[in-house]
């Protein structure tokens, strides 16, 4: 993994630590509370606006410390382009005074795959900027970054599971239904009826064994749990109080089928009907509108399927399917298996020509040796936060 050259900027503005931050304070006041820097930091200059991501502490002897930072340049255009700045500073500890100073500051690379031309620029805009900043870290919080960074060295040496999940594709709406492991069952109070609660839909079973799901704006049944469901026209009474219930204890997904709170819920009365796909395994299912409509790539011998929001490939040389799952690819010689994984760089030639106009352009983040692949993974490591507030928390027993 290359490191994010952080500027002297960045050093000097703080490292990540279990708390998240470094401590930017002036060093005529080692003593002094550190203060919490927020994150991203924002560069303002001419045309050009740099977002510095949270850095990343790479390694710390004691003596030298490197560390990384994702950066964000914005052009005029609102066109963005990330990169990775890596730096390294000697260290001057005070264990007296627990506090770290920082000197001998050195940027060792800017990379920015996507836009070499303007990397110096871009960096001359940072070192400018880093200037101002202070010198001077919380050594508490330093060596809670170090145990951070020992931590996740341990868990990266870990082998990297490509087990293919189970793949199923329909040519009709469908819905999967996932389940963690085999069904475990809860009676419902007040009811003769059970749930299933290690899954997030509305799944209940009654006392003669069949299975009911809350799709939409009703219920469909299906004699067994992997059976096929289809839309009961009689609900019984005590399908509403388990689902007021269910409401109740905010643990549930009543598979509305709206992607916004404001939308109109579908009508389960309305056909199509939604196929239902139960799964107690990782499953992954393709959804095409229809038969699959298959579509040449200018340039390539690749073929993809148009009327799906999935990424579905075939490579006529081969013949063989590909898909890309989050992140990752799987080929089979059909679409009906058995899948297994291809590693990015082993992918046939033909998907890193893909054109950068191309419906499926968007895949190229995950085919190696593309300009993508590499802006890909430095986007992969700017934390997304959300604000959260204390009001609109509440905890349960």
């Amino acid at each position: 993994m290359p490191l994010l050259s952080a500027l002297p900027s960045l050093l000097m503005l703080c490292l990540l630590t279990l708390g998240n931050a470094w401590a930017a304070v002036p060093a005529a006041k080692p003593n002094a509370a550190p203060s919490e820097p927020t994150w991203p930091q924002v560069i303002s200059s001419g045309k050009s606006k740099l977002t510095v991501y949270q850095p990343q502490l790479d390694s710390w002897d004691g003596y030298t410390l490197n560390a990384r930072a994702a950066v964000e340049a914005t052009a005029a255009d609102g066109k963005s382009t990330y990169g990775i700045v890596q730096f390294s500073a000697h260290t001057l500890v005070d264990k007296t005074t627990r506090w770290v100073a920082l000197d001998q500051y050195k940027i060792i690379e800017a990379d920015f795959p996507a836009d070499a031309k303007q990397a110096n620029t871009w960096l001359a805009i940072l070192e400018k900027d880093a200037e101002s900043r202070k010198k001077t870290i919380s050594l508490d919080q330093l060596e809670a970054a170090v145990g951070v960074l020992n931590a996740e060295q341990k868990a990266d040496s870990a082998p990297l599971e490509n087990t293919p999940p189970i793949i199923i594709s329909s040519d009709r709406p469908a819905i999967l239904v996932y389940i963690d492991g085999e069904a475990a069952y809860r009676p419902v109070e007040g009811t003769e009826l059970q749930r299933v609660i290690n899954t997030r839909p509305l799944l209940l079973k009654d006392a003669e064994g069949k299975h009911y799901l809350h799709v939409f704006d009703d219920w469909m049944v299906a004699d067994q749990l992997a059976g096929d469901y289809t839309r009961l026209a009689a609900p019984p009474a005590s399908l509403e109080k388990a689902k007021q219930a269910a409401i109740k204890s905010r643990q549930v997904d009543l598979l509305t089928g709206q992607s916004d709170p404001k939308d109109k819920i579908p009508s389960l009365a309305k056909p199509p009907q939604p196929k239902i796909f139960i799964a107690t395994a990782p499953t992954e299912l393709l959804v095409t509108d229809g038969a699959a409509q298959w579509q040449p790539i200018q340039g390539t011998s690749l073929l993809y399927v148009s009327n799906t929001t999935g990424h579905i490939f075939k490579e006529i040389g081969d013949q063989n399917s590909y898909v890309l799952i989050s992140g990752r690819w799987f080929r089979a010689s059909d679409m009906s298996g058995p899948w297994t994984f291809v590693p990015a760089d082993k992918l046939p030639a033909d998907f890193a020509k893909i054109p950068d106009d191309s419906a499926k352009e968007n895949v190229k983040a995950s085919v190696a040796g593309t300009p993508q692949a590499p802006e890909a993974a430095i986007a992969a490591t700017i934390p997304q936060t959300s604000a959260i507030r204390d009001s609109a928390v509440k905890t349960t027993a």
